[in-house]
Formats: C-alpha cells, structure tokens, sequence
C-alpha cells in the first residue's frame, strides 16, 4: 500500500508538462449519496483528480446546459470520463453524437465506468467499432443493422453473443450490433478481487497484481460487445463469476477505455486502487489524443491500415502498404464520380495537407465543406473541390463539383460578388505539377476565403460572397473519376481545424486595381489532356 500511495502522488512526474485537459460527466443518481455522502460520484472522481498537477479537471452533469457537452467544451477536451445509469435515453442524441465524432477523429478519448455500459456514447462507438471489423471481414459487402437501440434489454446466457454477422437477404450481409450487456448481474456487495492481465500496461502502472474491492456489484460474463484490442483487468467473485473489467478498443482514430467498477450505492471511488486506474488511463489516452493532433495542431485522417473512419464504394477503395487507393478499372465501370467520405465529422475552417497521385488520363479532387447527393447515388458529392488534374490549367484550381463550376484556374485569383458574378483579381504563373508523380496539395479555408497550393506553391484563391450558394461548412472527401480508367493514390492526409474567422465583407470600391469581371471558365477536358474512351456497350 506505501507504495501505491507513493505512485498516486508521484506519478504524474513521468508524464509531458502539458494538463491533460479532463471531463466528468455524471448522471448525479441521488442514491449515490449512499456511497459518497454530501457529493456525487462525479464530483468525488472529479476532487481527486483536481489534485494531480498533469490534470486539467471539470466536472459536469446530465442536467446542465446542453447536458454539459457543448461544443466548446468537448473542444476543450481531451479525456471524457462518463457515469451514467438509469438516465440513459434522457442522453441528447446530438451532443452524444458530437462526443462520437470527436472520438472516432482522434479528438477525444472515452473512459465509461461501470453501468455506462449502456451509456449511448460507449454504446454508438461499440456499434461503429463492430461494424468497421464486420466490414474489414467481408470486403464489399452490402449491408443491413439491427439492434440499435439495445438499452434495457439483458440477454439470457444461452443467448448469441453480440455483435454478429449472418447472411441477409440476397447479397445483403447482416450485422446484428452490440447488445453492451451482461446476463448476470447482482448487487450485493460482495468483494471482487481483480488481477492485472497486462501488469506492464500504462493503465496498470503503480498498481499491484492483484487486488480486491471489498464492496461492489458483480457483472458476470458474457459481455456482448466487440472483442477488444487489449483486456487490462479480469475481475473474479467467490461465487465464481468473472468478468473482463478493464478494457480498450480503437475507434477510428480515438480509444475507448471501459472500466467495470463503481456501482452507485458502494464507495469504490474512495478506493486508492480504482483511482489510479482511472488516473491512469486519463493520461495514456490524453497522450494518445494529443499525439493525434501533434505536428502544430494536425491530426492524421487515415489510421495507414485500412479504411476506418471513411465511407466509399468497397469495390473502389482499398488501403495497400499504408496508401488509399481508389480505382475506376473500365470507363463503364462508374455511372457518377465516387467519393470516399470522412466520417469523423464536419469541416469548417481548417488547413488540409495531402500527398497525392493519379495514374491514368483521368483526375481527382479534395472536396471540402461539402455534402451528399443520396438522390442521384450513394457515394456522390457537390461542393468545394481542389480539382488535382493533368491538365495544368486545372490542377489545384478552385472547382465546384456538381454546383458552379470552375472558379479561378490555375493560376487565377477570383472574387464572387453576392449576385454570383466572377471577378479576377489578379493572377500569376500556373504551378506545374505531374499529377502521375507524388505532390503536396494544401487547402487553406478561413470563412469565405479558400486558398489552395501545390508543393507549398499558390495555385488559385477564392474569395466567395454569394451568401446564397457558398458553404461555411461541410464533409471533406476524395474523388475517383468517372470514365477514363485511372487509380487515385492519397497518403499522408492531415488536418488542423483553425479558429473560425470572420467573413469578409463585399466592397467594390476596396477592389485591386485592374479587378474585373469574367465569364466563368469552361473546360475542354473534362477527364484528362487526352481523348475521352467511350464506355463499351453490353
């Protein structure tokens, strides 16, 4: 026990200078006065935590404002810490959900204690970690879901474990979801004696190898979730039952920690041992979610092992040596360009940097603040785009897809007055580049101005002041072409959200000298600097 109490308090030395910037969220149950006296679970968790130098503490509750997860204070976040238990559907889907896309970018890391097993954050990550490994086993699958509201329902024993992939209809493959439940539970406050599985896991430092929680509820085995990527703790009863009680998953590019003790009635969180772990975890997942946003803020969009975290056509894209590649084989093959689509949320103003190639007489494009057309089919995008093509005119130029059209050529900078007329503002030599050949494309959104370069060169600047037409927000995306056979390579894909900026106001008279009014460019070659291939009729 010394020396427990010494790594409580010393701990914090081997750990970066920098506050990992910590929330607790709690359900607040009155019964946990039970347990905690005059303060809730959440804020005992919380008071602790507030001693550690290396943490950044606050806590917050089910009942505040925007149930405490307002969007600049997930911002401000690097560690969620979240108890919850018969409240779960009062849960707002929407700032649960901004607590999923924060995680599943690399954000935000999750820590869900005891009953938030049920919790609809631990629960939507768990349905996205199941389906990206039933996607991962079946390439290409179509595919159905079922149980997607599993809260209340406990599973017999005898019962399949959940998630689970069976054959639907036709073509169609099944994934039933994570039930995120047990068959046994029983709260008498019987001692648990845990043992540490990973006893080298940053998780377990300072911890012994086994030790006991003299009161708590049992949670007994099967846990119907996805299987983990590292199970830390067991925990055992002297009736029998066991239970995996500390385990991690990846989602996306974010961690989730599940940790199976602290029930509401018993003080389990005034225990040294649970405090550490929790300790713990907070400071390996901050350091994680840090990492994520390392190099001056940015963050890796690709994982460099397979698709997690984007949606696009299974039978155009791939992930081969840590490259995306995306791959039109026939000009028949595609009836509409096709997208592969971020997932970990919205873009509004950032810097994106990716390092990119297309083989073939065809070209790509980065879309940005953009959005689906599920009308004309899955997988299809209007908005913003770096166009990345052969022809040199339109390579980094400022595009809409399916929308306006061409803005400014390479080359070019341009205006959009409120009515929608295009105005030059000045111009310069084209960048060159062999889109065959690897090059940095780098997109700069602040408010309505988009700038766009090529290997740290301008390309075109816009600045759009159609009020109507222009989008301040949008999904980030990558094309593959239609027609012509090609293959997109994208690699080192990075993105830094930049403070929101303030849009600039349309003045005629604060023009450069020599702006002027322009027909909107019209393009000769819609694919590649070649002749366009015909598709072959069956």
């Amino acid at each position: 026990m010394k020396h427990l109490l010494i790594c409580l308090f010393l701990s914090c030395s081997a750990f970066a200078a920098d506050p990992v910037r910590v929330l607790v969220w709690d359900e607040q149950q009155p019964k946990q006065s039970q347990g905690y006296g005059n303060k809730f679970l959440g804020e005992t968790i919380a008071e602790h935590l507030a001693t550690r130098s290396d943490l950044s503490v606050k806590s917050t509750k089910l009942d505040a404002p925007d149930q405490g997860l307002d969007d600049a204070t997930l911002d401000a976040t690097d560690v969620l810490v979240f108890w919850s238990h018969v409240r779960q559907k009062d849960q707002n889907d929407e700032r649960i959900e901004a607590v999923v896309q924060r995680v599943m970018a690399g954000k935000l890391s999750l820590i869900a204690l005891h009953s938030a097993h049920w919790s609809k954050p631990f629960v939507r990550l768990m349905q996205e970690r199941a389906k990206a490994d039933a996607a991962a086993q079946h390439p290409g699958a179509k595919w159905e879901f079922t149980n997607d509201k599993p809260y209340g329902v406990v599973r017999p024993k005898v019962a399949r474990i959940t998630p689970f992939v069976e054959q639907g209809e036709g073509d169609v493959m099944k994934l039933t979801l994570p039930q995120c439940v047990f068959p046994a539970f029983r709260a008498d406050g019987a001692p648990s004696h845990v043992t540490a599985l990973l006893p080298d896991h940053p998780i377990a430092k300072g911890l012994p190898a086994k030790w006991d929680i003299p009161q708590t509820e049992m949670y007994g085995e099967p846990f119907h979730v996805p299987p983990p990527d590292e199970v830390v703790f067991k925990e055992k009863w002297d009736k029998g039952e066991n239970f995996r009680s500390g385990c991690v998953w990846k989602v996306g590019q974010g961690r989730v920690f599940y940790f199976r003790p602290g029930h509401e009635t018993y003080p389990v969180f005034k225990q040294a041992e649970p405090l550490l772990v929790i300790e713990n975890a907070i400071r390996w997942l901050g350091t994680s979610t840090s990492a994520a946003t390392a190099n001056d803020g940015f963050q890796s969009l690709f994982n460099g092992k397979d698709l997690t975290g984007w949606d696009g056509d299974p039978k155009l894209w791939k992930v081969e040596n840590g490259i995306v590649i995306g791959t039109n084989p026939a000009p028949e093959a595609m009836a509409n360009n096709s997208f592969l689509i971020w997932r970990g949320g919205t873009v509004k103003d950032f810097e994106l940097h990716a390092t990119v190639r297309v083989i073939g007489d065809n070209n790509s494009g980065i879309q940005y603040r953009s959005r689906e057309l599920p009308e004309v089919a899955p997988w299809v995008i209007t908005g913003y785009q770096c166009d990345i093509h052969p022809a040199i005119e339109h390579t980094g130029m400022t595009y809409e897809e399916k929308g306006r059209g061409i803005f400014g050529l390479n080359g070019k900078n341009v205006l959009l007055d409120p009515d929608g007329a295009l105005w030059q503002l000045s111009e310069h030599a084209p960048v060159k580049a062999d889109v065959s050949q690897w090059n940095e494309y780098v997109i700069i959104a602040k408010g309505n101005r988009l700038t766009h370069q090529i290997n740290g060169q301008p390309t075109s600047e816009l600045i759009d002041h159609d009020e109507k037409k222009r989008a301040l927000e949008g999904l980030l995306a990558i094309q593959l072409h239609r027609g012509n056979p090609n293959r997109v390579e994208i690699k080192d894909l990075r993105l830094k959200v930049l403070p929101q900026a303030a849009i600039i106001p349309f003045d005629v008279a604060k023009l450069p000298a020599g702006a002027a009014k322009i027909e909107k460019p019209r393009t000769s070659r819609p694919q590649g600097t070649g002749t366009v291939i015909q598709p072959v009729k069956p």
